[in-house]
Parts: C-alpha cells; structure tokens; sequence
C-alpha cells in the first residue's frame, strides 16, 4: 500500500499507570472535536483507496486498513452503500467529551474515525477471561467504521443510538473470526432479543458488551438479518431509544 507521509507534534501520552485502567466499557460515538495537531505519523490508503488510515505504528495501520475492509464487506452484502472516503487515525486518547471509556469514535462532521491505539489499550479485559488482543481489536476498528457507513445510509435524519450501536455491534461481532466470536458470546451468554421492544438504550448503556452480544444472536434469528437491517435503516426499527 502506498504510504503519503505526514508530520505533527507528537500526541500527549496518558501515564503509564493509567493504561491499565484505560477499561472500555462502552463502544460509543463521540461528538466532540479532536485537536488537530494530536493527529501524526504516515497515511496509508486501503479498501480501494476509500479509506485513509494514519497511524505511528505500521501495526495499527494495517489493523486499521483489515478492520475497515472486513467491515465493509459486510456491510455491503447487507445491501449497504460502503463507497464514501474516510479516515481512520489512530491516538494516544480520545477528547474527554469524546468518551473517556470509548475505544474509538467517529465524528461525522469530519468523515473521521479516532482509535485508542493498540498500545494503549492492550491491558483492557472486556471480561473475565476475555483480554484484548489483537483479533478483537481489529473488529473493534470495524465497529466504528460501521457507523460511519452507517450514518450515509439511514433514511432518517436522527437515527436512535440503539439503531446505529445494534449496526455497529452485528457488524462487530460478524466480522470476527469464529473462534473469538465464540469466545466473545460464551463471555455475555443469552439468547438474542427476542424482539424490537427489547433492544433499549438502558440495555445499551448499562451494558454495552452483552448488548452486543444479544444483538448479534438476533440479528442470526430467522426472518432478521439483512431484513431487519433495512428496516432499521429506513427507520421503520428501532426508532426509539427505548421501545413502548
């Protein structure tokens, strides 16, 4: 891949001690504006020059460029329009409005996704007995860049946040491979929503893991799957952020 390179000011790094306890518990869209002297090392192009990945370590960078291509060729055989450019920079920390717990974020207004980089949050534990490595990191990545892609396909102006996190979390927990999908469903056991009413931004919130998990066992229930993805997309599901 071709790489352009790029010059900044090295980004702040968070004490050592705190990288511990750098615990994402959510995975979360973020509204606030990242400095833009915070953004440094090369730019590579991938997924068919779409999407832009900066990163000081060529490790992010290549995580960045599997995640963003394993998360756009789900999203296209949904039926989802995957074909805007974006940028994906990876950073010692995220803005404190941003999610101070968050792995990532996507900014819309910039056509931007910000990534802890891997060095930063390796000692993460999602749960007892499943760590962060590098397999779960890159689905991570594919999170955030389904709620980009995301957001240029609703129909609605405001979608809910339940509507993009149960997009974001299908696509998560369906490019993983099966051995970590695994694993990460035998951490948050369930059986799947049972139906739209259930799929709740308390859910969400207190709970951002499971939730994934749940949302991925309904997405494979019969009649859901890419149907429901377009009904949640033309925002005929999931229109509110906690159902009647």
């Amino acid at each position: 891949m071709p790489a352009v390179h790029a010059t900044c000011p090295q980004a702040r790094s968070a004490p050592r001690g705190a990288r511990g306890h750098r615990a994402a518990t959510a995975l979360t869209l973020c509204c606030a504006l990242m400095a833009a002297d915070s953004r440094c090392g090369d730019v590579v192009r991938c997924v068919d020059a779409v999407i832009s990945v900066q990163a000081d370590d060529s490790a992010d960078a290549a995580l960045g460029c599997a995640g963003a291509a394993d998360a756009v060729a789900f999203l296209v055989a949904n039926g989802l329009d995957a074909t805007q450019p974006a940028e994906i920079v990876f950073v010692d920390r995220l803005p404190a409005s941003g999610g101070g717990s968050a792995f990532g974020c996507y900014l819309r207004a910039e056509q931007r996704i910000y990534m802890i980089s891997y060095a930063e949050c390796q000692w993460t534990s999602f749960r007892q007995g499943l760590a962060m490595d590098r397999v779960l990191y890159r689905s991570l990545v594919a999170h955030e860049v389904a709620h980009l892609f995301a957001a240029a396909n609703f129909a609605v102006d405001r979608p809910t946040t339940v509507a993009h996190e149960y997009l974001a979390s299908v696509t998560m927990l369906g490019t993983m491979p099966e051995t970590a999908r695994q694993r990460w469903l035998a951490a948050f056991p369930g059986d799947g929503f049972d139906s739209d009413r259930q799929i709740g931004l308390t859910f969400y919130l207190l709970s951002p893991h499971h939730f994934a998990a749940e949302a991925y066992r309904h997405f494979l229930k019969p009649g859901m799957g890419t149907a429901f993805l377009r009904r949640v997309l033309a925002g005929e599901a999931l229109s509110t952020e906690e159902p009647p």
